[in-house]
């Protein structure tokens, strides 16, 4: 980048140029070379040329681009070292088949390595530790050692993850969604956590879960497994309590007993099967039709709620105690 003539027009300039014109200008190379860019008399950038789509391969000498591969991307990141991991192999970044993507980190790879262009997974691996995406268009978004296997599938960080199922999620510690659509939270216990179940949504949480639109202030309270910020909770031992504060009720009205005992009388009880249960799982109990109608309880006429089914079994029993006592 010098001239004899000092003519900035004729060369890119160490101070940079003007009256540059696009699609004439540039700096680059002319024939079917790779252009690299250098600090420190080590590459830092290269672009390799491909007639569908070039390849940009960015951080440490040592990442690679499969040969053929068009489109792939490297951010950054890996060196050139071999202490990453067992073999041979440095710690750097590669891309493997086409249009795949590794954003940073080290030791991560974008591709199924099967050393094809046909295969064409259009994976990413975002960044972290010795994270592999490998199945079509599948992600594994960064923490270290985590693998997205299945197609559409996406390891999104944590340690040990796997995503093997297609469309598939996975994050924490050592989780597996291995069956197609799986939603597989693993917390940080350092124990696998394998779903095998298609199309379903699986949690580790030993600190137990919650449900509100409040923050909670603390962690799960003891012996309550699922909790909300309204005070329903599930406990350890399989129990639903339902929230019941008197702080928390209003508008309170006396109920004649003996009219509830009436019309517990005249409701139609039956057993019945869900539509979504096999014939053979036999429940019993009131529609929410009649329930509504006999007691006009609860939000609407297709839903019962628990607190409301023991009022009126309690109210009941009321009734049925004055009638004993005359």
């Amino acid at each position: 980048m010098c001239a004899s003539d000092n003519d900035t027009t004729a060369f890119w300039a160490l101070a940079g140029n003007s009256g540059t014109t696009v699609g004439t200008n540039f700096i680059g190379t002319t024939d079917n070379v790779a252009l690299e860019i250098k600090v420190n008399s080590a590459r830092t950038l290269r672009i390799e040329p491909n007639a569908t789509s070039p390849n940009l391969i960015g951080g440490s000498s040592a990442n690679t681009v499969t040969s053929g591969i068009a489109g792939a991307t490297i951010g950054g990141g890996g060196r050139t070292t071999n202490d990453c991991s067992t073999g041979s192999a440095p710690c750097a970044n590669r891309v493997t088949d086409d249009y795949g993507t590794v954003g940073g980190g080290i030791g991560n790879r974008a591709g199924n390595d099967a050393g094809s262009a046909s295969d064409r997974p259009y994976a990413t691996a975002g960044g972290g530790t010795y994270n592999t995406a490998s199945g079509t268009y599948a992600t594994a978004g960064g923490g270290t050692y985590n693998t997205a296997s299945g197609a559409y599938a996406t390891a999104g960080g944590g340690r040990g993850n796997t995503a093997q199922g297609a469309y598939s999620f996975v994050a924490g510690r050592r989780g597996q969604a291995n069956a197609a659509g799986m939603f597989v939270w693993a917390d940080s216990y350092n124990e696998p956590f394998i779903g095998s179940v298609a199309n379903s949504f699986i949690v580790r949480a030993s600190g137990g879960i919650y449900f509100g639109k409040a923050t909670p202030s603390t962690g799960a309270l003891s012996e309550r497994f699922i909790y909300t910020w309204i005070g329903a909770h599930l406990t350890n031992g399989g129990v639903w309590t339902n929230a019941s504060d008197r702080a928390a009720k209003e508008n309170f009205a006396n109920v004649n007993a003996r009219a509830i005992l009436s019309r517990v009388a005249n409701l139609p009880i039956h057993t019945w099967n869900y539509i979504a249960e096999q014939a053979t799982i036999r429940h019993i109990g009131p529609t929410a039709q009649d329930f509504y109608a006999a007691f006009g309880v609860g939000a609407d006429d297709t839903h019962i709620a628990t607190v409301d089914a023991d009022g009126v079994a309690l109210a009941a029993i009321q009734g049925l105690h004055q009638v004993a006592q005359e």
